[in-house]
């Protein structure tokens, strides 16, 4: 059995909707659960069931809990899952999977691996994510046939994803048994927490394998990714959820020089990214943002050394603007 972990939080009807959609039109015709956890959604996983077909909404469980932050939501769908599952997929409520998606997941499990991924593409991007990041499979073909699916190095793709991950959510699965007594950080509600839980499950050596046909259309309902802009508060807090799970990466590869120096470069970027963003802020008078500002630099001191390159960034960006 195939598990489906969808965490929902979403403001906009439908979204639920068209993902579990997506869910009805996969080829693959094996045993199937839906675990929907309702994050305190303001709209309520029920309505979004309706026009689905029977079959499926007879395999969907809602679960529920007071908003708590994607992690809570999958965690609580983790501990949920049904005995006879034996592989874990991940769909995000906003995101649509290709009819193929069960299918190769399947294929993938029954060749022998236990973590899977695929390519994917973000509506506003014009490029698909494996693009974007110039990753490729680096082992060969999981079968004659299927040149689609290939396997990963397990180490390798531990450092694509520090690097600039290819990984998205929406088109994981990972067999039960990998996954064990695992769960996601609920402190990083807004970022790091998805790419810590595969790192924790990749650095036990799982056999991966992944396909570059493009498996989901990640939509745009609430993301962290799709609402973050200058001069919000939610940008700020994306940061440093970012540099926290940075500082979770570090501590996972102390002992890979070539990792550690991605880590920090990393590290810097989203130092000039937050100060960028707190300057947006105050200008736009929002000054409950400096508390996050005390909050990073508590937890990132070096973070200063990165200010006055970023207050002339703000600057120049500002009068580019507003050149008279």
């Amino acid at each position: 059995m195939i598990a489906v972990i969808v965490p929902f939080y979403q403001r906009q009807p439908g979204l639920l909707h068209r993902a579990l959609s997506s869910i009805a039109q996969q080829r693959w015709t094996g045993e199937l659960q839906v675990l929907v956890t309702d994050d305190g959604s303001p709209v309520p996983a029920e309505t979004e069931l309706d026009g689905l077909p029977s079959w499926l909404t007879a395999q969907v469980r809602i679960l529920r809990q007071s908003n708590a932050g994607p992690a809570a939501a999958r965690n609580l769908a983790l501990d949920a899952l049904p005995p006879r599952a034996d592989m874990v997929a991940f769909l995000d409520s906003d995101d649509a999977w290709d009819g193929t998606h069960l299918a190769n997941i399947d294929a993938a499990r029954k060749a022998g691996a236990a973590f899977y991924f695929a390519d994917h593409w973000r509506q506003e991007d014009p490029l698909t994510r494996f693009a974007e990041c110039g990753f490729q499979p680096d082992g060969r073909a999981i079968a004659t046939g299927r040149p689609d699916i290939a396997w990963c190095n397990p180490h390798s793709l531990m450092h694509a994803i520090v690097r600039r991950s290819p990984v998205g959510t929406s088109t994981v699965a990972i067999c039960r048994d990998q996954i064990g007594l695992r769960r996601l950080r609920t402190d990083l509600r807004t970022a790091g927490e998805d790419s810590l839980f595969w790192l924790s499950v990749l650095e036990t050596g799982p056999r991966v394998a992944c396909s570059t046909h493009c498996e989901a259309v990640y939509g745009r309902g609430i993301s962290v990714f799709n609402h973050r802009s200058w001069g919000d508060e939610r940008s700020l807090r994306t940061a440093l959820d970012e540099m926290q799970a940075q500082r979770a990466f570090r501590r996972m590869f102390s002992s890979d020089p070539v990792a550690a120096a991605l880590i920090e470069d990393r590290c810097r970027d989203l130092d000039l990214t937050f100060w960028q963003a707190l300057f947006a802020c105050v200008r736009r008078l929002k000054f409950g943002a400096v508390w996050l500002a005390t909050t990073y630099v508590g937890k990132r001191p070096l973070a200063l050394l990165r200010m006055p390159r970023a207050t002339i960034r703000a600057v120049r960006q500002q009068f580019q603007r507003n050149p008279a």
